[in-house]
């Protein structure tokens, strides 16, 4: 099952806020809002999300100023970031988008125009999440290998001596066989327990 995309709105419209917050909402977001730039990045400072929705024009740091600051975080640039914005000049947009938004939406709001910037985001959240499982794989991939290599490394340098241990012990079982029983019975036993656990670290390794 996919995790709902944790969305943060910032807006300090409350009949904008509300808006946005229904439509995310009945698109299977996880939703909350804040109506401040400020507000924003403490909520990122519990939490990371996965989408941004940010007015341009908001109390005290606006959202390019916002846009700004998350970006460099170092968690920042994961976070889609779509910006609101009444202004439409050129200049404008490349401002928004020089700051690090990943799109833009013009007031005011198109309903149908919003629903095909929010099916682009949500399409390249998607395409970022898989890319994040993809690396997080390719990692564990790769511990995998090597903690492979360092056991087989291991198990060869165990082996080597440990072949000596087991021969040399052999030897001396076979020549102490050959000796008066009673006088070597104690012998015997030693070295049968050093052989069985010399054999037990064979069997491990």
């Amino acid at each position: 099952m996919t995790q709902a995309t944790r969305t943060l709105v910032v807006e300090d419209s409350r009949s904008m806020r509300q808006l946005l917050e229904h439509l995310l909402t009945e698109r299977g977001h996880q939703v909350e809002s804040v109506s401040s730039a400020e507000e924003a990045l403490e909520r990122f400072d519990e939490a990371p999300f996965d989408f941004l929705i940010a007015d341009w024009t908001l109390p005290g740091r606006n959202g390019v100023e916002l846009t700004r600051a998350l970006r460099a975080r170092p968690d920042g640039q994961a976070v889609f970031i779509l910006m609101v914005t009444g202004r439409s000049g050129a200049d404008d947009l490349a401002e928004v988008l020089d700051a690090g938004a990943s799109d833009f939406v013009a007031k005011p709001v198109s309903p149908r125009l919003l629903e095909t910037r929010l099916a682009i985001a949500e399409r390249s959240i998607r395409a970022e999440e898989s890319r994040r499982r993809m690396r997080e794989h390719l990692l564990l991939t790769d511990r995998l290998a090597s903690v492979g290599t360092l056991a087989a490394g291991m198990a060869h340098e165990l082996n080597n001596p440990l072949a000596f241990v087991l021969s040399n012990l052999r030897l001396t079982q076979e020549d102490l066989s050959r000796l008066d029983v009673e006088r070597t019975a104690q012998l015997q036993q030693q070295l049968a327990d050093a052989l069985d656990g010399a054999e037990r670290m064979a069997r491990i390794v």
